[in-house]
């Protein structure tokens, strides 16, 4: 079994999504710029060609997949997004 893991696909549905999303979880993707859905779709195929499991389509999932291997790279991260959900 292979998995693809986008982060934020830019369609007309996530625009639907922001309207009722709550406002924590949007903090949390702010720094997330998405990605059209060609884009998702390439990089998608691309890491099934190269033959891996899990695939990711941008830095902050591939952080969170590595971060899984290397609980101590989640340490910080989970940090940063407590600290801005709080504020």
């Amino acid at each position: 079994m292979r998995t693809i893991f986008p982060a934020t696909i830019l369609t007309e549905s996530y625009q639907l999504e922001n309207t009722v999303k709550p406002d924590r979880t949007k903090k949390l993707e702010e720094g997330d710029e998405g990605q059209t859905p060609e884009v998702v779709a390439a990089k998608g195929i691309k890491g099934l060609d190269n033959g891996l499991e899990l695939v990711t389509t941008n830095f902050i999932t591939a952080l969170v997949q590595g971060a899984s291997l290397m609980d101590l790279v989640m340490i910080f991260v989970r940090s940063d997004m407590d600290r801005q959900v709080r504020n």
